[in-house]
């Protein structure tokens, strides 16, 4: 199960019930998730509370919030792919299951970082030409390998696959 601790704006946008005084079994299960629009496209940051691990989703319509569930589901899996994490890794990653709850946020040191991340999004989407010109996909390709102060300058995608291998 993933618990995604959701802002005002996105639970609103959820139009869901939260769930209260839900707790994560493993680090790999607490997420931090937060929507705002980039060149008038709505936009969903998804962040793992303990490596800021991010999924960066560009182009999310009204219409499909009630599926953002399974939108993270397959988006997580195609990151991990992308970012190169071994199989067996992936297979413990996507062990935790598909199932999704959504809480409001409760930590504001992630939702600080979350910040950070999002404001890198729209630096590297605006100089690589837009999100109409690879913008997005550039940014998602580079938001995960950034070096954060946070993490003691190790990047999120390093801080992630230790995690996953360790645990």
């Amino acid at each position: 199960m993933k618990i995604i601790r959701c802002t005002q704006k996105l639970m609103k946008k959820l139009d869901v019930v939260p769930k209260e005084n839900i707790w994560a079994k493993s680090w790999l299960e607490s997420w931090h998730a937060n929507v705002f629009n980039i060149e008038e496209e709505q936009c969903v940051l998804v962040t793992n509370d303990a490596t800021l691990y991010s999924l960066f989703l560009c182009g999310v319509e009204r219409r499909e919030m009630q599926y953002l569930h399974s939108i993270i589901n397959d988006y997580f899996f195609k990151l991990m792919r992308m970012d190169g994490v071994p199989q067996h890794l992936l297979e413990k990653a996507l062990s935790i299951g598909d199932d999704v709850v959504y809480t409001p946020s409760a930590n504001k040191s992630v939702m600080g970082s979350m910040n950070g991340i999002k404001q890198c999004i729209e630096s590297i989407i605006y100089r690589h030409g837009g999100l109409n010109d690879g913008g997005a996909f550039k940014a998602q390709n580079l938001i995960n390998k950034m070096p954060l102060k946070v993490m003691g300058f190790q990047p999120p995608v390093e801080a992630f696959l230790e995690k996953l291998e360790n645990d």
